[in-house]
């Protein structure tokens, strides 16, 4: 692999690494919005479906980090031992230093994965007061 491939690769898992943080993200808060502002309005069916997709989709993203964090890790590890090598990449940052790529993955995975969980706990424990589900304002 070419100096110019392994710095343009790395490049496209960066930006699309932060791509799929943002539709987490983006999805994430439109979830806790509809469980503040109709959450007490749902059956618990509709909350239980509404639910479903979201852990779906989320499994999916986490999925989809944990695949491209390992892919990342295997390139940095490469840059890296290129780098040692000869000249090449000694300029690049991600080459100079020890690849542990895997660390800034498995945060932004655990961080995720407690985003998920506090989401859904958000969602339910919403609904209800004292027990009992919110009546409904409208």
């Amino acid at each position: 692999m070419s100096e110019y491939e392994m710095v343009s690769l790395t490049q496209e898992f960066v930006a699309n690494g932060l791509t799929l943080l943002m539709n987490f993200f983006t999805v994430l808060v439109a979830y806790l919005a509809a469980g503040f502002l109709a959450g007490h309005r749902l059956s618990l069916a509709t909350s239980l479906f509404v639910t479903a997709l979201f852990v779906a989709f989320s499994a999916n993203s986490l999925f989809l980090l944990y695949l491209m964090g390992n892919a990342f890790q295997a390139l940095v590890t490469h840059m890296h031992d290129s780098a040692a090598t000869g000249n090449v990449l000694a300029w690049h940052p991600f080459a100079r230093q020890t690849p542990n790529a895997w660390l800034v993955g498995g945060v932004a995975l655990v961080m995720m994965s407690l985003a998920v969980v506090g989401a859904v706990y958000f969602f339910f424990e919403f609904r209800r007061q004292d027990g009992k589900s919110r009546p409904s304002t409208a």
